[in-house]
């Protein structure tokens, strides 16, 4: 279904942020794609929005397919796609089935309301929680030693003499009447011995669910909770990572403006980051907590015009907030801080 979407849609344009390549044979998936912008077919989305084969696994898969979707959203914004909604409508209701019987009405009046929505109503997060870590155990193991023995030399006790001085020089005991030093006999012994090491067990990581972050999420999106008040936020409650996608450029040099700022004002850092280009650069609300995002640019000194502040995941999903650089807002901070 998302094959023929796509593709009646004219395909997606999309950041990838990774070469993504896996053969998947059992459902005769072939997912290579580049680092780059470019037009995915149905086909090429439906590799992008499954792949899962990097150091995050679905959480990663996670944060491409919210990348997908706010592709989506601006694709749903081009005019040039207006002709095209009664087949992609049609496409729709011939690959989604629902439990209420939604009609071609129903999916222009919801496809309208869509594209009517600004883009900070749209609020991505991603379940609160944390890796599984591999267990630490001990075992006992068993080596080889090979020990080597050498008895001391052994000399004519009948000369008490005998035994020649280092200092000495060989020509002024050419007529020594020494006895020679006797062989020796080197002997090796290999025997096993018991020794104690640790290990990492090997083991299948899961997302652990964070009950409380979850309640608090939930409540946010789905009971209208009220934002917090700025006044009751800290910043050293919050966790910030940095995603910098333009450390080829002047990128570092921005990370460190950045970094002294957050420090400045209390925020805990968790995580810094090189990382191919993103979707868009801006402060990524990873837990539908938007008030937190604009408490930090607030706190930063940065400007609405300059940094958006987006309900999605980017970056660690360990961190609360993430800022994801790009050569724009890398040069935006360090003009600024000239200024200062």
């Amino acid at each position: 279904g998302v094959e023929k979407i796509i593709d009646e849609a004219g395909g997606i344009e999309v950041d990838i942020p990774k070469r993504m390549v896996y053969k998947d044979k059992t459902d005769g998936l072939d997912i290579n794609l580049e680092v780059g912008t470019q037009t995915l077919t149905g086909k090429q989305a439906v590799g992008f929005l499954r792949f899962r084969h990097d150091n995050l696994g679905d959480i990663g898969r996670i944060q491409r397919q919210q990348i997908f979707l706010r592709a989506i959203k601006q694709k749903l914004a081009n005019p040039s796609l207006y002709t095209r909604i009664p087949q992609l409508i049609k496409a729709s209701l011939d690959s989604v089935l629902t439990d209420t019987a939604l009609n071609f009405i129903d999916l222009i009046k919801l496809t309208n309301f869509t594209k009517s929505l600004p883009e900070n109503s749209h609020i991505f997060a991603t379940l609160p929680g944390d890796f599984s870590m591999p267990e630490t155990q001990t075992k006992v193991v068993y080596e080889e030693v090979i020990t080597v023995s050498k008895p001391a030399p052994v000399h004519n006790t009948d000369n008490p003499y005998s035994e020649k001085s280092d200092d000495d020089d060989e020509s002024t005991n050419s007529g020594s009447t020494d006895e020679p030093v006797q062989a020796t006999e080197i002997t090796k012994k290999v025997e096993l011995r018991p020794k104690v090491i640790t290990y990492t067990a090997p083991f299948i990581s899961y997302w652990l669910p964070n009950e409380k972050e979850i309640e608090k999420l939930i409540n946010k999106l789905f009971k209208n909770e009220e934002n917090s008040d700025p006044e009751d936020l800290s910043a050293s409650n919050i966790k910030v990572a940095i995603e910098n996608t333009s450390y080829k450029e002047n990128g570092n040099l921005a990370v460190r403006i950045l970094t002294k700022r957050l420090r400045k004002a209390g925020f805990e850092i968790i995580d810094i980051a090189n990382a191919n280009k993103f979707e868009k650069a801006g402060i990524y609300a990873q837990k539908g907590n938007v008030e937190e995002g604009d408490f930090l640019r607030d706190k930063l000194d940065l400007d609405k015009s300059d940094v958006e502040v987006l309900a999605g995941s980017a970056g660690s999903p360990l961190a609360d907030i993430t800022i994801v650089l790009d050569s724009d807002l890398t040069n935006k901070l360090i003009n600024q801080e000239k200024e200062i």
